[in-house]
This record gives C-alpha cells, sequence and structure tokens, in this order.
C-alpha cells in the first residue's frame, strides 16, 4: 500500500462516513479511507447513485472523482504515484486530459509546475520568477531554460556539433512562454476550428459564437467537449487540439523544461537528446523535447510508456 504525506490530508474534509469532494457527494463504507485532492483510497468497489457518487474503494485501484467524470487506474500506477502528490489541481475531465497529453513533465528532475494548469498571467511569472535559470545559444539564438535543462541542452548541442549536425531552435518561441504566448497559439487552432464546424453545419451559430466569447477555462472545456463529439480541433481538424498546441497555461514550455528544435527526422538526435535527459513526450509534436533528466532506461519504471508515431518515439504518461 503506497503512503501519503500527512500535509496532504488536509484537503479532506469529512464527518464519519460522509465526505465531499470538489463539489461531489462520496460516501465511504468499509471504514474510513483518505480523500486527498480527489484521490481515494481504500477497499471495495464503487457505483454511481442518483444521490450522487457511492464509492466502495478496491485494494487494487485508485479512483480520481469529479462531478463530470470517475477514472480508475490500477492503484500501483506508477505515474500516478509520481506525479499525484506534487500537483494542485481539481480532477475534472479536462484536468485528466491535460495531465495525460503533457504529463510526463512532472516526472522532471528540474523544478516541476505544481498545477496541470496556470490560469493567468500572474501565477505563470510568479512560476517563472523562482526557477533557476540559464542561457543557451543555438546558432545566435539566446534561450533561456532552467539551468540544468539549459547546460543538457548545451551538452547536446555540442556533441551534435562534432557530428558536424548543427541543432536549431524552431518557431517564434522555442523555449520559454509567458501566459500570453500560449493564448495566441491556443487562438490560432480554437478560432479556425469553431468556424470550420460552424461552416460545416456542425456547430450551431449561437453555440460558436458563445464559445468565442468565453474566459479561458470554461472554453477549454467547451473545445474539449466538442471533440468529445468528433469536432477536431487541430490543424488538419483530425485530431484534439491538444496534439497540436496546449491548452492557456497547460505548456511545458511555461515551465522552462522544454525546447522546439530541429532537425526532426535524425535518430542521431534523438539518441543525443534522450543521452542527456531530453525525450519528445507529446504525442505528434515532432520538434518539441521535455527536459526529464532521467536515462531511458528509468522512464518506464516511473509511469511513462513509449508509443511510435510516424517512426518517431514519444515517452508519455501510462494511465
Amino acid at each position: 500500500m503506497m503512503f501519503w504525506p500527512m500535509f496532504l490530508f488536509a484537503a479532506l474534509a469529512y464527518s464519519a462516513d460522509r465526505a465531499e469532494v470538489d463539489g461531489l457527494d462520496v460516501w465511504i463504507e468499509e471504514g474510513q479511507s483518505p480523500v486527498i485532492r480527489g484521490v481515494l483510497s481504500g477497499h471495495g468497489s464503487y457505483e454511481t447513485t442518483s444521490g450522487g457518487t457511492h464509492i466502495v474503494l478496491t485494494e487494487s485501484t485508485l479512483v480520481i472523482a469529479s462531478d463530470t467524470v470517475l477514472l480508475e487506474v490500477d492503484r500501483g500506477n506508477e505515474f500516478l504515484n509520481q506525479a499525484l502528490p506534487q500537483l494542485e489541481w481539481k480532477t475534472d475531465r479536462t484536468g485528466i486530459a491535460l495531465l495525460r497529453e503533457y504529463g510526463a513533465i512532472y516526472l522532471s528532475r528540474g523544478v516541476t509546475p505544481p498545477t496541470v494548469r496556470f490560469t493567468n498571467k500572474a501565477d505563470v511569472e510568479a512560476f517563472q520568477q523562482i526557477l533557476p535559470t540559464e542561457s543557451v545559444v543555438l546558432v545566435e539564438r539566446e534561450l533561456v531554460l532552467q539551468r540544468r535543462a539549459a547546460r543538457a541542452l548545451q551538452l547536446a548541442h555540442n556533441e551534435l556539433a562534432k557530428q558536424e549536425i548543427i541543432l536549431l531552435a524552431k518557431s517564434r518561441r522555442p523555449a520559454g512562454r509567458s501566459y500570453f504566448d500560449t493564448v495566441i497559439n491556443w487562438d490560432s487552432r480554437m478560432a479556425p476550428g469553431i468556424e470550420h464546424w460552424r461552416s460545416e453545419g456542425r456547430l450551431e451559430d449561437s453555440d460558436a459564437g458563445r464559445i468565442l466569447q468565453l474566459a479561458d477555462g470554461p472554453q477549454i472545456d467547451a473545445i474539449l467537449r466538442m471533440e468529445e463529439r468528433g469536432l477536431w480541433c487541430n490543424r488538419s481538424h483530425t485530431r484534439s487540439i491538444l496534439t497540436s498546441v496546449a491548452a492557456p497555461g497547460s505548456s511545458q514550455h511555461n515551465s522552462l523544461l522544454a525546447i522546439d528544435v530541429l532537425p526532426v527526422n535524425s535518430p542521431v538526435v534523438t539518441d543525443v537528446m534522450a543521452k542527456h535527459g531530453w525525450y519528445r513526450t507529446v504525442k505528434a509534436d515532432q520538434p518539441h523535447f521535455t527536459w526529464l533528466g532521467l536515462p531511458e532506461e528509468e522512464l518506464s519504471q516511473l509511469g511513462l510508456k513509449k508509443v511510435n508515431i510516424g517512426g518517431l518515439h514519444y515517452w508519455v504518461p501510462d494511465f
């Protein structure tokens, strides 16, 4: 059985046999079980009832509860065991989706973000101000990353240069990004996606207008609910928007632990980057590497799985 730090128990407010988690009533049988930031552990099974959610937990599972979803996973899931104690988050469908897409960062040996999504400019800036940073130069472009990530990237750059491979920074903001940067990127996919499905007759004009006017958080929720109906909002309208751009405040670049580089199809680049702790961790984002600072043989032990997309390998959360 896994044991949680005692300070996390403060997240639970319960009487003799009832607790409330993120506004969801939860009845617990088989004795008291801790409820930690929406994560429950104990014995038994669970079922949904008209009066709320009746949860009797099994010894072999964790149940992540929210107002809209119950996610049952193996209690021994190493990724969740590693990542969840670090996070302050509400376990809604959007939070789960973001954790699945970008969650590998929570295994990094750098300073990891305290949440699956920063909700405003001030929070991103406050987090970035506490980070130990250092600059690295890729072909006259000065990039700022967390110190250990920057030094690892410099080592990879130097090793590749000896093999006459030049590592190039890609995109307008290849390393650190602000909250505003993530909003701009999001809008570049979100707005065309809405217009595409409106013009196809799959989205009512009134709904399209309403979603466009929503604040960031509700808008992210609305777009992901659209995608559950097959109304995809990536560039080609064939996959989730999250495979193309991060939701505002959820980008790994906000934590200065990610870099977009070229070339993308060189196995030598992949191997050398991995040697220095850099891995692809966002599915289908070919230029994007995340500094985990871990040897590759440890990644699966910590709850990541390797997936092959288009001949490239990505290490993503396994839950």
